[in-house]
């Protein structure tokens, strides 16, 4: 058949009726009369072509996985978690906030290790109260996060930053008071003072933060909300990046792959950025110790931000299967409906 012979492609479908058999003919659920009649229109149609391209790869990854047929996977799983504490995640909330903690703690030690000797009591008697700050109010702004998503309201992430924001401001403000506002560590740069030092390392951490974990654990919250209110249909379309896929208000879609793009960025230039420091610090009998600080601080800060992300990638797969499996389960019960009353 030449080139001619072949129909027309349209953008936009014409007969809205085939939208019903996008999921049924992924899921290979169609006689062979209505796929052939439906592989014949998507020769014609490039709208109902790209959502079954869209919806195909989903498709796999739940075949690849658990079954619309298991009962487990059949029910809804993290619409139903949503009433839980941090919406059913505290077994990650609790250690990334602990995580972010401590590099606050580390980077105090950090700034005042190369004349330790002189600070060590300072930083000691400082070290568990900068500790307890962080992780306490790391998850009062995440469970305000959590409940105010969960009641429906909008301004989730935005006290949630708030919390964060405020809460770094009100460590550092109290600390000028007892560090010292001139250099100690020792390189062939200018170095910055301990109180600016330790400025620069939250400006770090808050960017981790805010960029890698707020917005996509309220991302997440509010898609297990928009689940349990019925809104499965548009919470799958957002998530598969459909064009006419509506966010809902006041929320944030951080795609993964620029979320993973961007920390590989962030490592990177961080590993660059440790790597000069090390080339250019002068000796030091606290040289050894300031050297392991620095590092432990950096693995923190990576196993931080990784673990972000990958709890955020693993989080999307399992509301895309969720939203695949409530759809099946809707389409299968359309089609009990369609028999029993065939009018």
């Amino acid at each position: 058949m030449s080139n001619q012979d072949l129909p027309a492609r349209r953008e936009v479908c014409i007969a809205p009726k085939w939208g019903a058999f996008i999921g049924p003919y992924c899921f290979g659920d169609l006689g062979q009369a209505q796929k052939r009649d439906f592989e014949i229109h998507l020769l014609e149609c490039d709208s109902c072509w790209k959502q079954v391209d869209d919806l195909d790869p989903a498709v796999e990854v739940l075949r690849s996985g658990q079954h619309i047929d298991d009962p487990v996977f059949a029910r809804p799983v993290f619409s139903i978690m949503l009433n839980k504490a941090f919406g059913g995640h505290v077994k990650y909330v609790l250690p990334i906030c602990l995580a972010y903690a401590a590099l606050y703690t580390v980077a105090l030690f950090v700034e005042v290790a190369y004349e330790f000797e002189r600070f060590r009591n300072l930083s000691m008697s400082l070290a568990p109260l900068v500790f307890l700050w962080i992780f306490a109010t790391s998850v009062v702004g995440l469970a305000l996060d959590w409940k105010l998503t969960a009641e429906g309201r909008g301004k989730g992430l935005w006290t949630n930053l708030s919390v964060h924001g405020a809460a770094a401001i009100l460590l550092y403000l109290p600390l000028t008071l007892f560090l010292p506002s001139v250099p100690t560590v020792q390189a062939n740069f200018q170095t910055f003072t301990v109180q600016a030092g330790y400025l620069k390392s939250i400006l770090y951490f808050l960017f981790l933060f805010t960029v890698f974990w707020l917005p996509s654990f309220h991302f997440v919250i509010v898609m297990q909300r928009e689940i349990q209110n019925g809104r499965h249909r548009m919470a799958f379309a957002v998530l598969m990046n459909e064009r006419w896929a509506i966010t809902p208000p006041a929320t944030i879609y951080p795609r993964f792959s620029a979320l993973l793009g961007l920390w590989v960025l962030v490592i990177t230039i961080g590993l660059g950025m440790t790597f000069h420091l090390f080339d250019n610090l002068r000796p030091n009998v606290n040289l050894n110790l300031f050297m392991h600080l620095v590092e432990i601080r950096f693995s923190l800060f990576f196993l931080l931000g990784t673990g972000c992300v990958l709890w955020y990638g693993r989080a999307l797969d399992v509301l895309k299967r969720e939203c695949l499996a409530l759809l099946a389960l809707q389409a299968q019960s359309q089609a009990v409906l369609s028999r029993r009353d065939p009018r």
